[in-house]
């Protein structure tokens, strides 16, 4: 007697895939710190100045606990993450992760806003270019959004909408520099202006977001573009959607059939623009002058502030991991071939 294959659970996959995250993050902790020791740079003399006596520096390496074995600042690194401490800035002398959630808000206004868009214009993008007359311009327009780095297009989108056709601030920081600041609890202008209740402020702190946020926008709009435009037109061609056609469904339907079987590839597309987004946005936070915590980061490279350093490391790479990971689950979810 022929048994029937067995439908896999969507609970159970869901299961293992958390199962992994502990296992994940461990990894993602140990690569860290190995690559950030690894990495030759000496904070001590960066901190302390070419004219430092080695009294100074080694004085210095103890406040600083670099005298202890590696196996033992691991072990402190460890137990710190479990108390969610994550150490000090070898500069401000302000704890780490203080400094890494004040600057998060800040990135979160530009990401949630520009991935939201993206994924609008993207998707619409590929619907439309999947098939008619618009097809051809409408993948050109894509090949070359591609083909510009994110800087440039902040560059042009400046020089188009701030020079030219005055209708946004100067990208000079969240809020213009003559304007009195709302008291900072997030790091984010534009959410402690909310949370203060300064309606003067607000229209401001969007008026010097919008620029940010389109750049990302547009930029991260490529990959759902493609991968709509892909999964629709395969739709299409298969043998159902010829079916219903020969059955006279109207084409919106078709469309919209084909649409849903694409739903699995567009969410895990959709997972990796978001992960790319937590740290790419460094180059737009730094044309715009957003203090977020791609600049936050970048920051932290150049003065070698390697507490700081790692802590954005584990932030971005747990990030993404978390992200890939509900991503996956998303389009497990989505896919009418896993059982319920």
């Amino acid at each position: 007697m022929l048994r029937t294959a067995r439908r896999p659970s969507r609970a159970g996959y869901v299961g293992r895939r958390l199962l992994m995250i502990p296992a994940g993050v461990l990894i993602v902790i140990t690569a860290t710190f190995v690559l950030i020791n690894a990495v030759p740079s000496d904070p001590v003399g960066a901190r302390l100045g070419d004219l430092a006596t080695p009294e100074q520096i080694e004085a210095e390496k103890q406040a600083l606990g670099l005298d202890q074995p590696l196996p033992l600042r691991f072990l402190d690194l460890l137990g710190g993450i479990v108390r969610g401490d994550l150490g000090v800035s070898y500069y401000t002398g302000w704890p780490v992760a203080d400094d890494l959630f004040g600057h998060l808000t800040s990135t979160l206004v530009l990401i949630v806003p520009g991935f939201l868009l993206a994924a609008l214009i993207g998707i619409g993008l590929g619907i439309a270019g999947a098939e008619g007359r618009k097809a051809r311009g409408i993948r050109l327009v894509v090949t070359v959004l591609q083909g510009l780095p994110a800087f440039v297009l902040a560059v042009l989108g400046i020089l188009l909408l701030v020079v030219v056709l005055p209708l946004l601030p100067s990208p000079t920081g969240q809020l213009d520099p003559d304007l009195l600041a709302p008291p900072a609890h997030t790091g984010a202008a534009l959410v402690d202006a909310l949370l203060a209740g300064r309606t003067d402020l607000i229209g401001n702190a969007v008026g010097h977001a919008v620029l940010p946020v389109l750049s990302i926008a547009l930029i991260a709009a490529v990959p759902f573009a493609r991968i709509t435009a892909s999964a629709v037109r395969t739709s299409l061609a298969a043998d159902f959607s010829a079916f219903d056609e020969g059955n006279g469904i109207p084409r919106k339907v078709i469309m919209s059939n084909a649409l849903r079987t694409s739903r699995p590839g567009i969410a895990m597309v959709g997972g990796i623009v978001a992960a790319e987004l937590i740290g790419g946005s460094m180059l737009i936070e730094q044309v715009f002058s957003w203090n977020g915590l791609g600049q936050w980061g970048l920051t932290a490279i150049n003065q070698k502030d390697l507490p700081a350093v790692q802590a954005f490391v584990l932030f971005a790479a747990i990030g993404t991991m978390v992200i890939y990971l509900l991503a996956d689950i998303v389009a497990v979810l989505l896919d009418p071939r896993t059982g319920s």
